[in-house]
């Protein structure tokens, strides 16, 4: 029954109901309150909510996931922890959380949110006034983005950011050294950012053009088809038919076209009732 209430949440997300979703989240933790999903989700929908509403909800982010680490601490992303924290203005619980969010990402060996905490801790440091520390911080961001992408093509924000920093100090020899190295590193993104974003946007409206059309309908006959099989659970029978196996095949072939993210979502959520 909870993995059923879980893909509930996860298709009401895809089609952006997110207060029914939080509806079901809490419906979910009325009868586990230890369900560690159910807090996942109500994350993931609440800074979801604060990107389109424009409204904070750091708060409850925070209280959800510091509940979550009571309860199944190896699923807590604190990546996203130590960011709200942050938001919320708690900066020095901000920063040991940042520390227990480069360790996880390490063990994932995941470049790309290892550069963005190490910038974000920056940011931090900046703003409390410790220069050299801040400094530190960006350079290894650095690292992290040169091992993401192979250069230091991304790395011209970061190079601006450290020549103010030494400009703060009075250190005018490594501020000229940072302008060089941003201007260097400006002129090769905007010579590799023309072929990298025609492919990006390329594949984007790829996906874009054939899911698009298909999207609501697909997600709407799930969204119904989970509902049914909740419904007979609940009357101890059971549902798996040819229904179901067509969207089944149809999110196979959007996952096979292109590896579209939505794709990918909707038969993870798939594969979690199939093998209940």
């Amino acid at each position: 029954m909870l993995e059923l209430l879980d893909a509930k949440v996860e298709v009401l997300t895809l089609m952006h109901k997110t207060d029914e979703a939080v509806q079901t989240c809490n419906h979910i933790l009325e009868i586990d309150s230890r369900h560690a999903n159910a807090y996942i989700a109500l994350a993931t929908i609440y800074q979801m909510k604060a990107a389109g509403e424009g409204k904070d909800y750091a708060t409850i982010i925070v209280e959800l996931l510091q509940k979550l680490e009571k309860i199944e601490p190896e699923k807590v992303s604190y990546y996203v922890l130590a960011g709200a924290l942050e938001d919320k203005g708690d900066v020095d619980e901000a920063l040991r959380i940042y520390q227990k969010a480069i360790l996880q990402e390490q063990n994932n060996d995941n470049s790309s949110f290892l550069e963005s905490i190490y910038s974000s801790i920056a940011k931090i440091l900046t703003k409390q006034k410790k220069y050299p520390e801040a400094i530190a911080a960006y350079t290894t961001a650095i690292e992290y983005s040169i091992k993401e992408f192979g250069d230091d093509s991304f790395c011209f924000e970061t190079y601006a950011f450290m020549r103010a920093l030494y400009a703060l100090m009075g250190d005018f020899r490594n501020t000229n050294e940072m302008e060089g190295k941003f201007s260097a590193a400006e002129k090769l993104h905007t010579k590799k950012s023309p072929a990298f974003h025609d492919e990006k946007l390329a594949s984007m409206y790829k996906s874009l053009n054939k899911l698009g059309v298909q999207e609501r309908a697909t997600t709407s006959k799930f969204y119904d088809l989970v509902l049914l099989e909740l419904k007979i659970q609940n009357q101890n029978q059971d549902i798996w038919n040819t229904e179901v196996e067509k969207v089944i095949d149809s999110v196979l072939a959007d996952v096979e076209y292109d590896k579209d993210t939505r794709a990918i979502e909707k038969m993870r959520l798939i594969n979690r009732i199939r093998t209940k």
